[in-house]
């Protein structure tokens, strides 16, 4: 029965050896990340014509607390498939696994061709977990 797709779980751990961060992402059913994923997934597919209005001042203020869709991508991730990583503040504390942390972490690396190489290891790493999650659900569904 398709019940089963609820115990499904995937992990991948990454580990990217010129900044010393590993980090473990695991995708399991959860309807939060299914929704708050699926929202930024349109946003990723839709291409909203530019125009003079889109563009204009009032249009860029309304704008300023809005997420580049890559950011929010990262955001998603952060908050709901970060299942853990060697990540500490400035005490030397382990830093929590959520969405804003995980942001930090990117603005982080961003600045540094070695983190780019880091961000894309794990952008990489997000869409074969969910090849491998949604695979494991369809072979479950075919069962």
């Amino acid at each position: 029965g398709f019940e089963n797709s609820q115990d499904i779980k995937v992990t991948k751990t990454i580990k990217h050896d010129e900044t010393g961060l590993e980090l473990t992402l695991e995708m399991k059913h959860d309807e939060a990340f299914q929704r708050a994923f699926a929202t930024v997934g349109e946003e990723l597919n839709t291409r909203n014509p530019l125009t003079k209005n889109t563009l204009s001042r009032q249009a860029m203020e309304a704008k300023k607390d809005e997420m580049h869709k890559n950011v929010a991508l990262m955001f998603v991730i952060g908050e709901y498939l970060l299942a853990k990583w060697n990540v500490q503040d400035t005490d030397g504390k382990p830093l929590a696994t959520n969405g804003d942390n995980f942001l930090k972490l990117f603005e982080h690396l961003g600045q540094t061709e070695q983190g780019l190489v880091c961000v894309t290891m794990i952008t990489n790493a997000f869409q074969e977990l969910m090849e491998e999650y949604y695979d494991k659900i369809q072979n479950i569904k075919k069962k």
